[in-house]
């Protein structure tokens, strides 16, 4: 009875052990996928400058609504015939342009330096997270084998000792020899 006890303990701690080993392939897999489709978007947000396209498309933008105001200026002198003005005020655009534009480029390249981040630490927080689950349950197929083990030994104990002499010693020989 404790060779059965045994064996079944044992071919269950195998079964989880080959359940925890494909659990761990598949993640592997997942987390490869992953890695594969995100990256390449991942590496763009952590240029110095950002992603080119997503920089390039706030500064046209940006750079749409100082057009307007720079228009709005010329219009304004010719209307009135007087362009005293005219320089200081375009200057005057120029460096609010100047400073939005530097302001914009920094929010922007941050953000998506914050997105990547971000998307790295779920990229590689689910490896971790799937392996540390593989893990457990690896110790818990061990923990279930030693388990089996100490259960087999305590059902063969007592009927031993209820035999008697003659036969525990008979039956300590066996144990010992298989």
């Amino acid at each position: 009875m404790a060779k059965g006890g045994t064996k079944t303990a044992e071919q269950t701690a195998q079964q989880t052990e080959i359940s925890a080993q494909n659990q761990q392939g598949q993640a592997n897999a997942e987390q490869g996928q992953a890695y594969g489709a995100l990256m390449p978007q991942i590496q763009s947000m952590l240029q110095p400058g950002g992603n080119p396209a997503v920089t390039a498309a706030t500064m046209g933008a940006l750079g749409s609504s100082f057009g307007s105001a720079k228009q709005n200026v010329m219009d304004t002198a010719a209307r009135t015939n007087n362009g005293a003005s005219t320089n200081a005020s375009l200057d005057k655009l120029a460096l609010g342009q100047g400073a939005a534009t530097a302001q914009a480029a920094a929010n922007n390249v941050m953000s998506q330096q914050n997105q990547a981040t971000g998307l790295l630490s779920k990229l590689f927080g689910q490896t971790s997270t799937n392996a540390n689950d593989a893990l457990g349950q690896r110790t818990n197929a061990n923990n279930s084998y030693i388990n089996g083990v100490k259960s087999g030994g305590q059902v063969i104990g007592p009927i031993i000792k209820a035999l008697g002499g003659g036969a525990a010693g008979a039956a300590g020989a066996e144990g010992a020899g298989g």
